[in-house]
């Protein structure tokens, strides 16, 4: 119920609760303003208030010291309170003084929330309270006062710094979650970025390659088609090895093909010959088994039969497969007429590609179109001996049965002699064979003998008989053939090319004008003198090649095999200088094939993907320029592939 009240200095009535009884309380009246005690009337009549106590005499300077102090009477701290308001929902309360610095929690919605230190050095007094020291003041019910607009949104609270919430430290799950939201996004959009500029740049050289076609057709190389037969061996070399889709493929076939058409369009010459050689190993970068084969990257390595119901055209290369192209090739050599050691050599390599990639089969089906019919048994006999050299003993074996039925009685009789047959029968000691070579005796060997009987020492690694036998005096000739197999089939091969560099200085010392040496015999020792890292020598035997054509491209060979002994060494245009007279019926292939080495090599080392552009400037123009930027792509292939 409620009661009637009345303030006692002004007179202004109230009706108060009745829990209000006794208690005191603020006068709403702005012009009292006085606290008084709510007194219940009698029939509506108030009290009269009881008369004022005697005020005690107080001294002036104590009044004037009380009057001066804002220290509040002291309290006791289990006494004292601190007024809490939430943040969020603005709910009050109160909490012990004990719990300063302390996280509580909103009775109301449960917010956590730091209470607030009190700070003893400044209490506080009738100044800031605007209220008589140690007043107890209360609010009337249903009655706002302006003084008592203190409240400030929880938001504002926090914008200002003055809430501060100290929280829990979260679950470890948490931050997993968050450093997964946030990072993912991060790492995708840095891989894609990665991608993308990779992506670039990978277009930027694959749009380079497709630009030669417009440097292949330049009038500047239409009078040197061997110039333009390396170009396109170099860029079929990139596009196959690249090998991401048939595009690929195509398009290193393409280049294949038009390097066989600059071949055959080419004058006969010694650096020709060992140009279709190159053409050869290059091709077989095109075979492949399995999914590259099913998706278009590679061709298949043997020939295959066309299907009836093909929906698309297959390429004429897919079904000739890689044996085709190589017969192709390998039959324009043949027609180049050059000589059975140069062409003998080739097929060495050929066969330790192929036994590499278990594809024998592909050069033994394709030497008819390299070798005359008297020339196929020693031919064969070489493939035979590459394979015992590779563990493959039941292939040799298969062709050195084949080859005592053929040679049991020769018509026409065999040539050359085939040395390399008699050794394949000796080795793996195949009975009831035709004498077809003499063993060494006291007088000075056979070519064939000295051949023969080198293999042999050097597959069964008798050393000290090798050593005395390529020792034998002797035309030089032989002995330098010899001296090259063993060099080509010994790692390292320093002996032999310290050996074959005297024999060689012995022959210019005699100076017979009727003396000539292989060149081919010469080429392939310097390359492995360069490759072993012997550069001095491998240039004594360069300056003893007579061919001109085959000197330079000699020079170019030593250089590119110098450059795979030490990766690391600087190469210079200086390395590989080209003439100053660029008249196109006198160049020779040397000069340019030693620029795309040398810038091959400089890409490969440097990893420096603005070369092609930078030979493109500088080199010149139309003829030497685009070696340098094709070496450049080429070298820049390699080191991703190391």
């Amino acid at each position: 119920m409620a009661i009637d009240a009345k303030c006692p200095f002004c007179d202004k009535g109230y009706r108060l609760k009745d829990e209000l009884l006794g208690k005191k309380v603020t006068c709403a009246n702005k012009d009292c303003r006085k606290l008084f005690t709510v007194e219940s009337s009698v029939n509506g009549a108030f009290p009269a208030p009881p008369p004022p106590k005697a005020a005690p005499k107080l001294d002036a300077e104590e009044l004037a010291a009380a009057a001066l102090n804002d220290d509040p009477e002291d309290i006791p701290e289990d006494q004292k309170t601190i007024a809490m308001v939430c943040a969020m929902c603005e709910h009050a309360w109160t909490v012990a003084w004990t719990m300063q610095g302390k996280n509580v929690l909103c009775p109301d919605c449960k917010h956590r929330q730091k209470v607030p230190l009190q700070d003893k050095g400044k209490k506080g007094g009738w100044r800031e309270r605007q209220a008589p020291e140690g007043a107890k003041t209360e609010v009337l019910s249903d009655v706002t006062s302006a003084r008592d607009n203190k409240l400030v949104s929880g938001e504002t609270l926090r914008a200002t710094g003055v809430i501060k919430e100290d929280l829990e430290p979260l679950p470890t799950s948490i931050y997993v979650k968050w450093a997964a939201i946030i990072g993912v996004p991060v790492l995708a959009l840095a891989i894609g970025l990665v991608f993308y500029f990779k992506s670039r740049t990978e277009e930027r050289e694959e749009r380079a390659v497709v630009d030669w076609q417009t440097t292949l057709d330049a009038e500047e190389l239409k009078p040197l088609p061997l110039y333009g037969a390396a170009l396109r061996i170099s860029l079929g070399e990139y596009e196959a090895r690249q090998g991401k889709d048939q595009k690929d493929r195509d398009k290193a076939i393409e280049y294949f093909t038009g390097a066989l058409a600059n071949l055959a369009a080419a004058p006969r010459t010694t650096d020709r010959e060992h140009l279709f050689g190159e053409l050869a190993l290059a091709v077989l970068l095109l075979g492949g088994t399995g999914e590259d084969v099913m998706e278009k990257r590679r061709i298949h390595w043997l020939p295959q039969p066309p299907q009836a119901r093909a929906s698309v055209k297959p390429n004429p290369a897919e079904l000739e497969g890689v044996q085709g192209q190589l017969r192709r090739v390998l039959s324009g050599l043949r027609d180049t007429r050059a000589d059975f050691d140069t062409r003998a050599a080739l097929t060495r390599r050929l066969t330790r590609e192929l036994l590499a990639r278990d594809q024998v089969e592909v050069i033994r089906s394709a030497l008819p179109a390299l070798f005359a019919e008297t020339e196929l048994p020693e031919a064969e006999a070489q493939v035979g001996l590459e394979c015992l050299r590779a563990k493959q003993n039941e292939l040799a074996k298969d062709i050195a049965e084949k080859l005592k039925a053929q040679l049991a009685a020769p018509n026409p009789p065999p040539a050359p002699t085939p040395a390399s047959a008699h050794a394949l029968w000796t080795i793996l000691e195949i009975k009831g064979v035709p004498a077809v070579v003499p063993a060494p005796g006291a007088s000075e060997p056979t070519e064939a003998t000295r051949w023969a009987y080198t293999a042999i020492h050097l597959i069964r690694k008798n050393e000290a008989e090798l050593t005395a036998l390529l020792n034998r005096p002797g035309k030089t000739d032989p002995r330098l053939k010899a001296l090259a197999l063993a060099a080509e089939w010994s790692d390292p091969p320093g002996l032999f090319i310290e050996m074959a560099e005297r024999a060689v200085r012995d022959e210019a010392a005699r100076r017979d004008p009727n003396s000539s040496l292989s060149g081919s015999a010469l080429l392939r020792l310097a390359r492995y003198a360069a490759r072993s890292g012997a550069a001095e020598k491998a240039d004594e035997f360069v300056k003893s090649i007579l061919d001109e054509h085959l000197k330079a491209y000699a020079k170019a060979e030593v250089l590119r095999n110098r450059f795979a002994f030490d990766r690391g060494q600087a190469a210079k245009d200086d390395d590989a200088p080209i003439p100053d007279d660029l008249d196109p019926k006198k160049l020779k292939l040397g000069p340019a094939w030693g620029r795309l080495a040398l810038a091959r090599h400089n890409a490969a080392r440097t990893r420096d993907r603005n070369l092609s552009a930078t030979y493109g400037k500088t080199w010149p123009r139309a003829v030497i320029a685009p070696f340098g930027q094709v070496g450049a792509l080429l070298g820049l292939q390699d080191n991703e592939k190391r």
